[in-house]
């Protein structure tokens, strides 16, 4: 990674970083949260960093709360982040209401950006395992980093 510093400014803040996941409807996805929490607790036993669990859950996914917090999940409960109003290109509100496997509620995930009080926030679908540590992801001096998927088609674009 370019940027990549011994010490980051990040760790060297003193704030703590954070694993992000979001619930934006309730179905039998939490086994997922316990295997994501328990595979970066596994590589992350050190005290190199503070790692909080975020769930960000949807008001629409109220079932699944006592669970995440079960697994030792800080659970935040929101609102849609955007109406389709807001929208107004109408190509992206035509595709961002169908988009994904919740429309609009997707989009709960920009609630990250929000969340000053953590120096970095890694938002990750909790179907993940993660298999390695995450120090190259802590460590990147950039202020906002992104995947894409890798299937993704030119339908927002």
């Amino acid at each position: 990674w370019e940027g990549r510093k011994n010490v980051t400014a990040a760790a060297s803040a003193g704030k703590p970083m954070a694993i992000m996941i979001t619930v934006a409807d309730d179905g039998p996805q939490g086994d997922g949260a316990a295997i994501l929490k328990r595979s970066v607790e596994a590589l992350h036993n050190d005290d190199k960093y503070e790692i909080h669990f975020i769930a960000l859950v949807h008001t629409s996914a109220t079932k699944i709360i006592p669970l995440l917090e079960y697994y030792g999940y800080e659970v935040h409960v929101t609102q849609d982040t955007v109406s389709a109003s807001e929208l107004r290109n109408p190509h992206y509100r035509n595709q961002a209401v169908k988009s994904g496997c919740c429309g609009l509620k997707e989009l709960i995930k920009l609630e990250a950006f929000r969340m000053t009080q953590f120096a970095k926030v890694l938002v990750i679908d909790m179907d993940t395992l993660v298999t390695q540590r995450l120090d190259d992801l802590w460590d990147v001096d950039v202020k906002v980093a992104y995947t894409t998927d890798g299937f993704q088609t030119d339908s927002l674009q």
